[in-house]
C-alpha cells in the first residue's frame, strides 16, 4: 500500500464488550445506523485489492492469496491456493473473470499438469452452484469468513437485513473503550443466536460479529468475525470522500469451546473507485495458450468440443475431430514409418561397413 494512502484505524481483534447494557434503543435509531452501515459499503463502485489469507485448521496451516480488480458489473479474481491434496506439494493459480452473462476461469498452465490446463466458460446464473461459488465479494469483506465458507450462501446484507424482526433487540455497549451498538436477533432455521456491533466512529460499519448455534448432538458451534478498518481517500459521485473498509478480517469457529478453524485474512488497498482497465475483464487478457481445451457449462446441453484458437472460444465439430485425429494418426504412422525405415538403412549400412573391413583383413596378402 502506498505510503500516506490510508489511515489505519485502531485493531478490533479479540474485542471485549461490557455486561452493563443502557436501555433499548429506539427503531429509528437501529434503522439509522443499520442503513448507514449498508451506504458506507455502497460507496465502494470499483476497487484493486490484494488479499493475504492464512488459515489454521486440523489439516494444518495453508496459506492463500486474491488479487480482486472489480466494478459494478464486472471482476477478475487471480486466486493463489495450496493443492487440494497431500499428493503434491506447492500452488497453483487460477484466475476468474466474471461478467454481466457469462464468466470464465483459466488455470495457469506453468503450475498445473498439461492435461489440467482449461478455460471454463459458466451460464451466470449457474455460478453460485458452480466453481464460482467461493469467489471473494469486496462488499462482503468483514461480514464472513473469506475462505472457510462460501459468500454464496448469504445475501450481500445477511446480518443487516434485520429491521423487520419482532425480536431485534439493540443496546448501547462498550466495546474496547468505544461505545457500539449491540444488535441481537435468532435465527430459528440455523438454531443459532446472532449479535452484531456496529462502530459509529466507521459510520456504523459491522466490527465484530458472533453467531452460537446448538444443536441436539450436544454440539455447541460458536463462529467470531472480528473486523479492523481503515479510512481510503476516494471519489464517490465525483466529489472526494473517506470510505472506511476493512483493514483485517479475524475468524474463528469454536466447537464446545475448542477452536476448529481460524482465518486472518490481511487487506491491502492499492486504490478504490479509480475505476480499472476494462481490457483486464475480457478474455483475451487471460492470454490462454492456443488449442487449450475448453469447457461450456451453459443452460442448453451442447455436445460439440470447444478450444481455444486465435484468441477465442472455437467450436470443433465431430467431423473436425475426426480428421483431425486421423490426421494426426496418419502424421504418426507416416513419422514411424519413416523412422523404422531410416534405422533400418543405417543398420544394412553399418553391416556393409563391417562386412567390407572384415572380408578386407581376411584377404590373403600377394607376395
Amino acid at each position: 500500500m502506498d505510503e500516506g494512502f490510508t489511515e489505519e484505524a485502531t485493531a478490533q481483534k479479540n474485542p471485549t464488550d461490557s455486561t452493563e447494557k443502557s436501555p433499548p434503543v429506539s427503531k429509528m435509531t437501529i434503522r439509522n445506523a443499520i442503513q448507514s452501515a449498508i451506504a458506507e459499503r455502497d460507496m465502494v463502485t470499483s476497487g484493486d485489492l490484494s488479499l493475504d489469507i492464512e488459515t489454521t485448521s486440523p489439516r494444518g496451516i495453508d496459506l492463500y492469496g486474491y488479487r480482486i480488480k472489480f466494478d459494478e458489473n464486472s471482476a477478475r479474481v487471480t486466486h493463489i491456493s495450496p493443492y487440494p491434496s497431500d499428493s503434491r506439494k506447492g500452488v497453483f493459480q487460477r484466475t476468474f473473470i466474471t461478467g454481466k452473462d457469462r464468466a470464465y476461469t483459466y488455470s495457469d498452465e506453468e503450475l498445473l499438469n498439461k492435461d489440467s490446463v482449461m478455460v471454463l466458460q459458466v451460464d451466470k446464473r449457474k455460478m453460485d452452484r458452480d466453481i464460482f461459488v467461493g469467489l471473494p465479494n469486496p462488499q462482503k469483506l468483514g461480514m464472513f469468513p473469506l475462505h472457510t465458507n462460501a459468500y454464496s450462501v448469504f445475501e450481500r446484507d445477511f446480518f443487516l437485513k434485520c429491521l423487520d424482526r419482532e425480536d431485534l433487540k439493540a443496546s448501547w455497549v462498550d466495546l474496547n473503550g468505544t461505545e457500539c451498538l449491540l444488535c441481537e436477533y435468532q435465527l430459528a432455521e440455523r438454531h443459532s443466536n446472532v449479535r452484531m456491533w456496529l462502530n459509529p466512529v466507521y459510520n456504523f460499519s459491522i466490527v465484530k460479529i458472533t453467531l452460537s448455534e446448538f444443536y441436539d448432538d450436544d454440539i455447541d458451534v460458536i463462529q467470531k468475525v472480528d473486523v479492523s478498518y481503515q479510512k481510503i481517500k476516494a471519489s464517490y459521485k465525483n466529489k472526494k470522500t473517506d470510505i472506511w473498509f476493512p483493514a483485517s478480517v479475524h475468524f474463528e469457529r469454536l466447537e464446545n469451546g475448542i477452536p476448529q478453524t481460524v482465518e486472518s485474512v490481511k487487506v491491502v488497498v492499492h486504490s478504490l473507485n479509480a475505476g480499472i482497465d476494462q481490457r483486464e475483464l475480457e478474455i483475451p487478457s487471460l492470454n490462454v495458450p492456443e488449442g487449450t481445451p475448453v469447457s461450456l457449462v451453459l443452460d442448453s446441453p451442447d455436445q460439440n468440443e470447444y478450444v481455444w484458437k486465435d484468441g477465442k472460444i472455437s467450436k470443433i465439430n465431430i467431423n473436425d475431430m475426426v480428421s483431425s485425429h486421423l490426421s494426426a494418426v496418419s502424421r504418426r504412422t507416416q513419422n514411424a514409418r519413416a523412422f523404422y525405415i531410416l534405422i533400418t538403412v543405417n543398420l544394412l549400412l553399418l553391416g556393409i561397413i563391417i562386412l567390407y573391413f572384415y572380408f578386407r583383413k581376411k584377404k590373403p596378402e600377394i607376395k
